[in-house]
């Protein structure tokens, strides 16, 4: 909706009742000692994260280690998770993308080094050199000169897709083109849009054609119309101010808000699904004997593109390594194996797959909590410090887990991670905690970075917060009356400030968004938009700046690491009259 913040959650006090549904198929007689030890820690950072739900798969050579469900589909509700539930993956989803342009690629459909604007004449950036020789490939690998995150407030604000695709013309680039990596959303967006213009087909049908129906993903779907055709679906849960968890009703807005990032943040999946997506990739392409890609391109899309550090390692790890992103996938070139990963973060869940393709092993873990990719990204980074700490293989060595682990109830020694911020459409992100690689490079702090739409959050699409803390005597330098009127920008079109009795209220985009304007004092305001729960407030900075030779100016954001947004006066409102301005080119 990332690489982004990471995310961390607190007991708060709740006993989850785990109930496991367990489908395993082991290679010896039992459990090895790795697996056991990590199902425990699992559990407890499940505990830490206050996720309701956890599913978690691991394959090595063509085998499932472990396919399991714990916890519930909804808090407190009947409806235990198991390896068939559906989960939302947030950004874990820009690898399907990859894929689907794969094979398009083998067709002869597309090239990896075509201009977008070949199959896509009306996409333009800002610099018109770069859009003439910005390909395929520069698409999917994030080093595009974009400031991280770009148009984030046109995800929280829900514009149609092609108004941000249209968008990225008007952004200003902050790095040379191809030197840097800057994560985005709205590029595997335009992505999506680049499938359909050659294939002639929605990009979720021919998702579902390319890749679900060859690697045999049955309950695998990217519109959350098709999930509710479906059953066993986890729901999505955001925590509260009060620690308590509201699940997300199957007709909030925001779902549909999800769709609308589509192969940025949009598929839905299980746990086995995602063990036959690992399987596909571990065996270079092949699935259940059949080829679907061939192994030059798997190897195509796991092969560096731009860096994102030159080191890095975390904390109580013994590993450590250079981090390049590839085409949907992180590759951590560590010691003993090279190790590709890709978090995901959304509205109410979070995901995490990795694999080590020299090893023949990979995992997968999903939540369904806010932030629950904090939770998956701690899963998979101590799987591989267990993995390669057993040898490397699934050892003889076996112990079955213990009646602790089963009930869910372990006891855990480790604080806590915090909160942070996450995005909108989605974002790897990492821990920092033992045993994971610390954030790399450009992917922002650990905690919620300066400014932005405050929220607790997973990478996935956008982050709503905590209560505002302000001052009571807040208030604003200028009458209120000041602040009214019109301001434009040329991708997010008309803003307008209006008096709504005693306080002021901004209407933003196409979907009219109303929102209260909160003083901060001086000129600084925060609007608090409509929609969210109580105790779960979306909120973005604005400041008023009045230039003694020009029109006032209207500043929005900046939103993690998206800069601020400058929108110049055009003229006092017009009494309602709201009209989205379309600028010309």
């Amino acid at each position: 909706m990332t690489p982004c913040s990471v995310r961390g959650g607190r007991g708060a006090g709740i006993a989850w009742c785990l109930l496991a549904l367990v489908a395993v198929v082991c290679p010896g007689p039992a459990w090895a000692d790795w697996l056991s030890e990590l199902e425990t820690y699992a559990l407890a950072r499940m505990q830490d994260y206050a996720s309701p739900g956890m599913a978690i798969v691991i394959v090595q050579n063509d085998q499932v280690l472990l396919a399991k469900g714990y916890g519930q589909r909804t808090a407190g509700e009947p409806g235990a998770v198991d390896a068939d539930t559906v989960f939302l993956l947030g950004s874990t989803s820009k690898a399907f993308c990859a894929a689907q342009l794969a094979v398009l690629a083998e067709a002869g459909r597309i090239g990896w080094h075509d201009t977008v604007r070949g199959h896509l004449p009306d996409f333009r950036l800002y610099d018109a050199a770069v859009s003439e020789r910005f390909q395929v490939e520069d698409m999917l690998s994030h080093r595009s000169g974009l400031p991280m995150y770009a148009l984030t407030m046109m995800e929280i604000l829900d514009y149609p897709t092609a108004d941000r695709v249209r968008g990225v013309r008007f952004v200003a680039p902050v790095t040379s083109f191809r030197t840097t990596f800057a994560y985005q959303n709205v590029l595997y967006t335009t992505a999506s849009q680049l499938v359909e213009a050659v294939t002639g087909l929605p990009w979720r049908e021919h998702l579902a054609r390319s890749i679900f129906a060859p690697l045999g993903m049955t309950r695998s779907v990217a519109s959350q119309a098709d999930v509710d055709a479906l059953d066993n679906v986890a729901v999505g849960h955001l925590r509260l101010a009060n620690d308590s968890l509201w699940p997300i009703p199957a007709d909030w807005f925001w779902n549909e808000t999800q769709d609308r990032a589509m192969a940025a943040a949009a598929v839905r999946t299980t746990a086995n699904d995602l063990g036959r997506w690992l399987r596909f990739f571990l065996a270079e392409g092949r699935i259940d004997g059949k080829r679907v890609l061939s192994p030059d391109t798997i190897h195509y899309l796991l092969a560096p593109k731009v860096l994102v550090s030159p080191w890095e390692h975390g904390t109580g790890s013994p590993h450590a390594g250079p981090v390049s992103y590839c085409a949907g996938w992180m590759r951590y070139d560590l010691s003993p194996q090279p190790f590709l990963f890709h978090e995901g973060g959304a509205m109410g869940s979070g995901s995490a797959v990795g694999f080590a393709p020299g090893a023949g092993v990979g995992i997968a873990v999903l939540s369904n909590v806010l932030a629950g990719d904090g939770l998956a990204t701690d899963v998979v980074w101590k799987f591989y410090d267990l993995f390669f700490a057993a040898g490397g293989t699934a050892g003889a060595s076996a112990q079955a887990p213990t009646e602790a682990v089963a009930a869910g109830a372990p006891a855990h020694t480790g604080a806590a991670a915090t909160p942070a911020q996450t995005v909108a459409a989605g974002a790897p992100a990492h821990t920092g905690a033992a045993g994971a690689p610390a954030q790399a490079g450009p992917a922002g702090p650990a905690g919620p970075p300066p400014g932005g739409a405050t929220g607790r959050a997973g990478t996935g699409t956008t982050v709503p917060g905590l209560p505002l803390a302000r001052a009571a005597t807040a208030v604003p330098d200028l009458p209120l009356a000041r602040y009214c009127g019109r301001y434009g920008n040329p991708a997010y079109g008309l803003f307008a400030v209006h008096l709504a009795g005693d306080h002021l209220e901004i209407v933003m985009g196409p979907r009219h968004w109303r929102a209260r304007l909160q003083p901060e004092g001086g000129n600084a305001f925060t609007a608090v938009l409509p929609g969210y729960p109580e105790g779960f407030e979306m909120t973005i900075p604005m400041t008023f700046a009045f230039p003694a030779d020009g029109p006032a100016v209207l500043t929005t954001g900046p939103i993690l690491h998206d800069p601020a947004e400058t929108f110049p006066g055009i003229g006092p409102d017009l009494s309602g009259q709201l009209l989205l301005l379309r600028n010309g080119d």
